[in-house]
């Protein structure tokens, strides 16, 4: 899990710089690494100010089908 990140869907959240961690190459990390991205599914504007955005990172398999079942996270969906 990666604290204050950004979301791509959501521009509300405050996220940090992490330098080279800042932006994930989604594509990369779902083809290469066989891993996949969970970022929170409630709006940042229903979340205490200033709202931080985060995400969490899993490999494919059992941790995904696990983490999918979480209904305050959701997996980026490659556009």
């Amino acid at each position: 899990m990666i604290d204050d990140f950004k979301v791509p869907s959501d521009t509300g959240y405050v996220h940090d710089s992490y330098g080279t961690l800042e932006y994930i190459n989604m594509t990369e990390l779902k083809n290469k690494y066989n891993m996949n991205a969970y970022f929170p599914t409630t709006l940042s504007s229903k979340e205490p100010h200033p709202p931080t955005g985060f995400v969490v990172l899993a490999p494919n398999g059992n941790y995904g089908n696990i983490l999918n079942k979480v209904k305050l996270i959701k997996e980026y969906e490659i556009g």
